[in-house]
């Protein structure tokens, strides 16, 4: 698994062209439920700053994002979230 590959310190940009909450932030809940050396990175600045641009659901999440697709435009839906490796980790079994 990507998590597995990390480096302490390592980042992991999980994405989706989904709406499905159970390929998203299910998802990103059960990595951060299960594994004590990862940690949620909030990107909820991009939102402000691309706000213009894209329509965005709102998420339980800080480190996630979900871009809700709109008609007559060329992409979407789309969920993004970061998450990082502590330096100090439990390795995963």
């Amino acid at each position: 698994s990507a998590i597995k590959a990390l480096r302490p310190g390592g980042l992991l940009v999980y994405s989706t062209c989904t709406l499905s909450k159970a390929e998203n932030q299910d998802v990103i809940s059960e990595i951060l439920t299960s594994s004590s050396s990862i940690v949620p990175v909030d990107i909820s600045g991009i939102a402000r700053t691309c706000s213009q641009d894209f329509t965005f659901a709102p998420t339980d999440q800080k480190c996630s994002l979900l871009v809700i697709p709109e008609k007559g435009k060329a992409w979407g839906p789309m969920f993004i979230a970061k998450l990082k490796k502590n330096h100090e980790y439990r390795k995963m079994t």
